[in-house]
């Protein structure tokens, strides 16, 4: 697995920042997911302030459980907790099957060494990843980098 250039947010100096991905076609997937797996949708945090990713609290089965999504690649994955820039990732439920265009993580994914993963990264996302040092593609993926 190759990460793809600029999924950490951020990009060289002068150069032009990342595009975010659009909101709205990730509200949808919320509500779409949430309507599968016998649930309901209960917030979207989309503030790109000292983090790459949106996230959306949810609940299945009255079990809290967020839907993380990166801002710059579509890539998407679920965790039983997000507080305190702290994210425990979770197997996907059963029923979690990605629509058309997104690229849904499993944890043996996420728990990967993020060295071999991050070869196709631009120069300041690697000094990023030099700076903070983060060990599994979770950690690059779903930063709290500022």
């Amino acid at each position: 697995m190759l990460l793809p250039r600029g999924i950490t947010g951020f990009f060289a100096p002068g150069g032009p920042p990342p595009a975010p991905q659009p909101v709205k076609p990730f509200q949808q997937l919320c509500h779409w997911m949430a309507r599968e797996n016998g649930g309901r949708f209960l917030s979207l945090d989309t503030s790109l302030v000292e983090k790459n990713f949106y996230a959306a609290h949810m609940e299945f089965r009255r079990v809290p459980i967020y839907l993380l999504l990166n801002a710059y690649a579509p890539y998407y994955a679920f965790a039983q907790s997000l507080e305190h820039n702290t994210v425990v990732f979770l197997e996907p439920p059963a029923a979690a099957l990605p629509p058309s265009g997104y690229r849904l993580l499993s944890l043996k994914e996420l728990n990967k060494d993020c060295r071999e993963a991050a070869q196709a990264l631009g120069e300041a996302e690697l000094e990023q990843i030099r700076y903070w040092k983060p060990r599994t593609v979770e950690e690059v993926v779903f930063n709290f980098w500022d």
